[in-house]
């Protein structure tokens, strides 16, 4: 017997259900594309505004953080070791090394949107300078 007789022999325990689907007219398949665009522009708006929530500070509020508690913060601590043991000057001293790393993390950052000459131009300093100075391995 073969394999077809076999088949035919046994019943189908799994009944396909074949369903008729009417195609669509222009008008109702133009509808469901604007469904499509309208769902896709509301979660592209939603996306925004989540990428907004998430973006960085403006640069005047970076500007506000930095003239503000980080310099009381770094003049403070240069009071209190004046007063204190001078083994804690070598502490301060090693501030220098993070501000000098965080100015190198700041301006790799920035090279993706700015050119050398608009960094050097914003440090007072040349673009060659610049880029001698923070241009090595990115």
């Amino acid at each position: 017997m073969n394999a077809a007789a076999v088949a035919a022999e046994q019943p189908s325990t799994v009944r396909p259900h074949l369903t008729l689907v009417k195609p669509l007219s222009k008008a109702d398949e133009l509808r469901a594309a604007k469904r499509r665009i309208a769902t896709l522009e509301r979660q592209n708006a939603r996306l925004r505004e989540t990428q907004k929530a998430r973006r960085t500070p403006r640069p005047n509020d970076t500007i506000d953080f930095l003239r503000g508690p980080v310099t009381r913060f770094i003049r403070r601590a240069g009071e209190r070791v004046a007063i204190a043991d001078i083994e804690e000057l070598a502490e301060l001293v090693a501030l220098r090394q993070v501000l000098d790393e965080s100015i190198t993390t700041a301006v790799r950052g920035l090279r993706s949107e700015y050119s050398w000459s608009r960094i050097g131009q914003a440090l007072g300093i040349t673009k060659q300078s610049a880029q001698e100075k923070w241009g090595g391995k990115s």
